[in-house]
């Protein structure tokens, strides 16, 4: 196994599931890049095991980084191995022999896991309770959308009022700048994910576990309700790593709505509701 020195631009410890903490992080050359040991720590799982069966496996092994972050009021610095993001999913369906009380758990991050990681990742967000509710409860998610949008109005308002203000002008000109940041950032955030979704995502959002057939019944239902009401079926790119190489795959995405109706039609207790 070859291990490669990663030096992070940024990282952090990303939650999950509740109150789980993975550590997460991106390299200069935009890599991204999680912390196996922090998943079994969480889990309950024995990491010297699994670090062995990285080790041993034909693809993880040659894809192995170390990091070294500084321990919080100590002055020491510890090493942590890391994967890339995209074999997050493909190493936890090898954890096959768990006990019970750590299955459920497993499944769970199984399906939140790439969520929650890769809205960090991509967005740059932190996955703070603020952003677990808004995706959680979309009315939070409009409230404090309106929230920012009123108080950007009113700093706008501000700064031409205080143009001819020196230093407080500059100042408050910065603050409007950082409150747009937050609303591009949220407005993508509501957008991607309450919008648009995979199947795997909205039951990742609506916390349930489908067994396969489930999962592919609710894509053809909601395939047919797309059809029905004239809504276009959107397409995400994914690469799939295997032993055998990389694979190109596209997932269709649906509207939100649009699988809740498909859901609430077999049953399922649908938790997420569209803005």
């Amino acid at each position: 196994m070859t291990t490669t020195a990663l030096t992070p631009v940024r990282h952090e410890e990303v939650t999950i599931c509740g109150n789980a903490t993975i550590l997460a992080a991106v390299t200069k050359d935009e890599r991204c890049y999680f912390s196996p040991r922090h998943v079994c720590e969480a889990l309950g799982i024995d990491w010297p095991t699994q670090f062995t069966k990285i080790r041993a496996d034909p693809v993880l092994s040659t894809c192995v980084g170390e990091i070294t972050t500084q321990l919080p009021g100590t002055g020491q610095s510890r090493a942590y191995t890391m994967l890339p993001i995209e074999f997050l999913s493909g190493w936890l369906f090898t954890i096959k022999k768990v006990r019970p009380e750590v299955q459920d758990k497993l499944n769970v991050f199984r399906a939140e896991g790439f969520v929650a990681l890769d809205a960090w990742f991509r967005k740059g967000l932190r996955h703070s309770p603020t952003v677990a509710d808004m995706l959680s409860n979309p009315d939070f998610a409009i409230e404090l959308l309106t929230k920012f949008k009123e108080e950007q109005e009113a700093r706008r308002r501000a700064e031409v009022n205080a143009r001819d203000l020196g230093e407080h002008n500059r100042m408050l000109a910065a603050q409007v700048r950082a409150t747009e940041t937050v609303l591009d950032e949220l407005d993508d955030v509501i957008t991607e994910h309450l919008r648009y979704v995979t199947v795997d995502k909205w039951r990742a959002l609506n916390q349930m576990y489908l067994r396969q057939g489930e999962k592919v019944r609710l894509g053809k239902r909601a395939s047919e309700l797309c059809r029905q009401h004239g809504h276009p079926i959107g397409k995400e790119p994914r690469v799939i790593h295997t032993a055998f190489g990389t694979k190109d795959r596209e997932l269709n995405v649906y509207p939100l709505h649009i699988l809740n109706q498909a859901g609430r039609e077999m049953g399922l207790k649908v938790v997420m509701e569209e803005v």
